[in-house]
């Protein structure tokens, strides 16, 4: 399909500078800033690289995908390790969950005290990604599913000077 655009003539060196920064592909550039502004508009921008290692010994790996953060869940176990979720809404619109053990923090270790020696299980962390929010909720525990569900426009705002 063809559009035509007609452009004034006070924009046409903005088309052409956008052009020539695009590489020569005028419908590139038209497309890409279509694109960002209907994010902007719907909600979906914000987006952010995020890379994530994965994998055990022998098989880590660096998976890299645009996302946007919504919420980790932390959890002590009887290990001397905490259970790190972390959630992540993908541009294409997906689910992303990466699941890691963490050690201790030291103000974790404060409250709880050290672990026992030979206790620290290092489990491979690993991301799986889900179509839909029933699916990831399947396989997340009920304390993260309730931060995932909550509208950030919902949370209460503290408003600080620092």
């Amino acid at each position: 399909m063809n559009k035509t655009i007609y452009v004034s003539e006070d924009d046409l060196p903005l088309f052409e500078e956008a052009q020539r920064l695009f590489g020569g592909n005028l419908s590139a550039v038209i497309a890409h800033a279509l694109r960002l502004f209907v994010e902007s508009r719907t909600g979906e921008g914000d987006f952010a690289d995020v890379t994530l290692v994965v994998g055990g010994p022998g098989n880590r790996r660096s998976e890299r995908f645009a996302g946007r953060h919504i919420a980790d869940w932390r959890h002590l176990d009887s290990h001397g390790t905490a259970l790190v979720f972390s959630v992540y809404r993908t541009r294409r619109r997906r689910w992303a969950l990466y699941r890691r053990r963490a050690p201790l923090t030291a103000a974790e270790q404060a409250l709880y005290g050290e672990p026992a020696p030979g206790t620290w299980i290092q489990d491979a962390p690993r991301l799986d990604v889900f179509d839909h929010l029933d699916d990831l909720k399947q396989v997340i525990p009920q304390e993260l599913q309730v931060l995932v569900d909550t509208d950030p426009q919902e949370l209460p705002l503290i408003e600080r000077d620092i």
